[in-house]
């Protein structure tokens, strides 16, 4: 990554703006490959993103959910069917959380292991497992992985529901939290949001990104 002049990746008019569009301006310079941060600019993402351990995945997997998003699940048995698959998936364990738009409330799920990130409206729990294998699927496909392995993901069938209790994700949790409130705050298309949350950039190696663990983990060639 070259270094470049604060001017030319924006941080001279960033510092005037507020604490929100100054972060996103510095998450896209990183992003962009372009330029490095100062110091004092990149202890905020480790403050915010801390390290967290590789989870394994199971048949079906475990969405661990936030205070706000088990006052909405608590009552269902599970979301979803029977698994149509025995062999484990890539993805999971997941953390959750509703996050609030400006026309309806968001389920923010982010994977333990990989950090992606899906973003979808939440709805009933007849209605919760498709929604969430139609938002995984957008990611995975708009990420290069094949099809046969999409299929494979989404084969689970269903979800374990759980509160969250693992003070790790939740710091996870709420970190991309931030990130996701402060780009709906820009843009309305929840698949943009969702592309710009596995972009954004956390601390643990080998990747340090949502978009470049997956492609890493299915194989992707780029």
């Amino acid at each position: 990554m070259r270094q470049v002049g604060a001017a030319n990746l924006g941080f001279r008019d960033a510092q005037f703006l507020p604490p929100e569009p100054r972060i996103r301006v510095a998450v896209f310079a990183i992003i962009s490959g372009s330029g490095v941060l100062a110091a004092h600019e990149l202890a905020i993402f480790h403050r915010i993103l801390p390290r967290h351990s590789v989870r394994t995945s199971s048949v079906v997997p475990t969405i661990a959910c936030s205070p706000a998003m088990w006052r909405f699940v608590r009552a269902w048995r599970s979301a979803g069917d029977r698994p149509v698959t025995e062999e484990p998936t890539i993805l999971g364990p997941w953390a959750a959380t509703v996050v609030e738009s400006r026309r309806c409330q968001l389920v923010l799920a982010v994977d333990l292991h990989a950090c992606l990130t899906l973003l979808f409206e939440l709805e009933a729990e007849a209605t919760f497992a498709a929604a969430w294998k139609n938002a995984l699927t957008s990611s995975l496909r708009e990420l290069g992985v094949a099809r046969p392995r999409i299929a494979h993901e989404i084969a689970s069938g269903g979800f374990r529901l759980k509160p969250l209790s693992d003070d790790r994700s939740a710091a996870m949790l709420s970190a991309v939290e931030f990130v996701c409130e402060t780009e709906l705050h820009y843009q309305p298309d929840l698949s943009v949001v969702q592309r710009r949350l596995n972009e954004f950039p956390h601390d643990r190696p080998p990747d340090y990104a949502p978009m470049i663990a997956i492609k890493r983990l299915f194989g992707v060639r780029t």
